[in-house]
């Protein structure tokens, strides 16, 4: 019987190099591994577990940053701060994912805008979030400020913030 080297791959006397089965076990693991993060994102996806988002709420955010540039172009200032249209959207998302959304508290800081560049800042600040999730955080919707507030305001104070906004001369209101 000759000796064994190292390498040798001679399985019918020496059985299978350690080497050998080592590389098909990382394989075999990968390989699992892979299938089940894409066949669970699959499932996941079928089943709505993994969010929904809106294609509107792109078209709104291009929209709005032209009515932003238009507005400006016009001569139309702001009336707030971007440090307080920020701290105005950061509010009404903040108010509306509470377990009982704060309808008041979203209508008063929505009466915050003075003018339509001051609704169109606050709607910019905004942005797309991601909210009413299930367990874990999956199945978020996403919203825009548009879609949030007509959501997640009620109908008494929906009323009385459009009027609010006839009122100012702001072309605006929440469906």
């Amino acid at each position: 019987m000759r000796p064994i080297r190292i390498g040798d791959v001679d399985t019918r006397e020496h059985g299978t190099p350690a080497w050998v089965n080592i590389g098909l076990k990382v394989g075999l693991y990968a390989g699992l591994g892979i299938g089940a993060y894409y066949g669970g994102k699959a499932i996941l996806q079928h089943f709505g577990l993994l969010g929904t988002t809106d294609p509107q709420i792109a078209a709104n955010a291009a929209s709005t940053q032209q009515t932003i540039t238009t507005l400006q172009n016009q001569g139309q200032s702001s009336t707030l701060t971007q440090a307080q249209a920020t701290g105005i959207a950061n509010t009404i998302f903040n108010a509306g994912t509470q377990s009982t959304p704060d309808s008041f508290t979203i209508r008063e800081n929505l009466i915050q805008a003075n003018t339509l560049l001051d609704l169109m800042n606050i709607k910019q600040a905004f942005g797309t979030r991601q909210a009413d999730c299930t367990f874990l955080s999956f199945g978020c919707t996403s919203f825009d400020l548009d879609s949030f507030v007509s959501e997640k305001l009620n109908v008494d104070d929906r009323n009385i913030a459009n009027q609010y906004f006839s009122a100012q001369g702001i072309n605006y209101s929440i469906q």
